[in-house]
């Protein structure tokens, strides 16, 4: 998969609170749980929160350094994922699919460049 990718969420009927991700554990807001939640997608666009480089990963699968931050969607939903190199704390990104690695990455940003 390659280019822009979707941030799917959920949404709580209860007390109207979205999340990312999309799980079944109930609302993080009121607890509120069962079958009525609606599943949302997000635009998949954000700002970093913060940003740190991982040199040593548990799951020797995974090629280090990565680098791994919170990205507050546009949407408002705060989410933890990997970003590409040279992302930081105030760098607006997107969602974007790159070599079947789901990454954030700076807007200017093409797949496959640093």
């Amino acid at each position: 998969m390659t280019g822009v990718a979707a941030v799917r969420g959920m949404h709580c009927p209860e007390c109207g609170f979205t999340s990312a991700p999309v799980q079944h554990f109930g609302c993080e807001r009121c607890g509120s749980f069962g079958a009525d939640f609606t599943e949302v997608a997000f635009e998949g666009q954000g700002i970093v929160l913060a940003a740190v480089e991982v040199v040593e990963h548990p799951n020797k699968d995974v090629a280090v350094p990565v680098t791994i931050g919170k990205v507050q969607l546009a949407e408002g939903p705060v989410v933890r994922a990997r970003l590409s190199p040279g992302c930081e704390a105030g760098v607006r990104v997107r969602a974007m699919g790159c070599g079947g690695v789901f990454v954030f990455a700076a807007e200017t940003t093409e797949c496959g460049a640093s």
